[in-house]
């Protein structure tokens, strides 16, 4: 009788285990209070089409926080076309701050054609809408490698790692089209070099442009 009563036990809690993990009610009690209307059968079908439930609803607060009204079946399928949610929820409350009409399908668009390269869809999104939040645009004076270059010395002189987190927008002189967007790592003024996080696309050189935007990590402009 005793084995059995172990049994059952652990039987129901695997149960329980299983409920919560299908059905999660803090999560939709979080989402309530936050004033974003979702449904639990809504929660249990993001289980079923493997879809993270709180990824989904972190950025829906995040948004409706900011002030914004987002679809929750659009942000299911970007997840699904393998883009990053994340990075588009974050696009479009930078584009709202700064008074960017950015709608959540160009975001997505461009978050999808730019995944394989180190582009975040708040950084595209706002290098192709405005230039406000370029810190400083040149031709590359020298390469020292693919992922330290030097920029030319600028009236404004900034400290060390002044560009760190910032958006480096690298321009192909025999190719405008061809761009390739990194994350700066570092950058030393001494020698005003800039550390990149992963060599561009395409090889760069001396005769090539780069172009660096703010982000929250450099100039807290976003």
């Amino acid at each position: 009788m005793e084995p059995l009563l172990i049994f059952g036990l652990f039987l129901v809690l695997v149960l329980v285990w299983l409920f919560l993990w299908a059905i999660p009610v803090a999560l939709w009690i979080s989402a309530l209070a936050a004033r974003v209307r979702i449904s639990l059968f809504t929660l249990v079908g993001m289980r079923l089409r493997r879809v993270p439930p709180p990824l989904i609803v972190n950025q829906l607060i995040a948004a409706t926080k900011a002030g914004l009204t987002l679809n929750t079946d659009a942000l299911e399928a970007h997840f699904l076309a393998g883009g990053n949610v994340s990075s588009v929820v974050n696009a479009l409350i930078a584009a709202d701050k700064a008074s960017i009409d950015l709608s959540f399908e160009r975001a997505a668009a461009i978050d999808l054609a730019n995944s394989t390269d180190g582009l975040t869809a708040a950084a595209a999104s706002l290098a192709v809408l405005t230039d406000a939040f370029v810190l400083t645009s040149a031709v590359i004076e020298t390469v020292t490698s693919q992922t330290a270059l030097v920029i030319p010395a600028t009236a404004d002189a900034v400290a060390d790692d002044a560009y760190h987190g910032a958006i480096a927008v690298l321009i192909d002189a025999d190719d405008a089209n061809n761009k390739s967007f990194q994350v700066i790592e570092g950058y030393t003024a001494s020698t005003r070099t800039v550390t990149l996080g992963r060599a561009p696309t395409f090889t760069v050189t001396t005769a090539d442009t780069i172009t660096i935007l703010a982000t929250t990590d450099a100039g807290g402009v976003c």
